[in-house]
């Protein structure tokens, strides 16, 4: 069967006509594409994020909150982090443990967390952070030689 003499040149003039509809679906492909692609970066940077090992030492003991504490307030030095009373920063801790965070910061949290039967998170203000011992769980205990969580016999 012939084809019309027009149908030629009628198909040719319709895929001109669709060319700025294709340059522009280009465009909005390219912009859409490159947000996306600007998101994903934001959401999942290229830097890992960091790991706080806490191991024990030859009797079973670690003294974590000091190195947690000093890397939160060297990350975030806008921040007061302490500890209340202050020597519980050296209190024992008798088990090990790793951890992955976003930020000293985030470690830290994590960290009380992970203890709260030990220890409690005190936001004094935006700026100022204070770990007191929790003594209500019977996990934490203070005798003269210092602050013992979670540990069976605190010698």
């Amino acid at each position: 069967m012939p084809e019309p003499a027009g149908s030629k040149s009628s198909f040719i003039v319709e895929m001109i006509k669709s060319i700025p509809g294709d340059i522009r679906g280009a465009v909005v492909g390219a912009i859409v594409g490159g947000g996306i692609t600007m998101f994903v970066t934001y959401v999942a940077p290229d830097e890992a994020p960091s790991t706080y090992t806490i191991p024990v030492n030859v009797n079973g003991y670690a003294v974590p909150l000091p190195g947690l504490l000093r890397n939160a307030a060297r990350e975030e030095t806008s921040m007061n982090y302490r500890t209340d009373p202050e020597d519980l920063a050296k209190a024992w801790v008798c088990e090990a443990t790793s951890m992955t965070g976003e930020s000293a910061h985030q470690l830290l949290v994590q960290y009380v967390d992970l203890y709260k039967d030990c220890f409690s998170l005190d936001e004094k203000s935006k700026t100022e952070i204070a770990i007191r011992p929790n003594t209500q769980s019977g996990v934490m205990r203070h005798d003269a030689r210092g602050w013992f969580c979670k540990c069976n016999s605190a010698g």
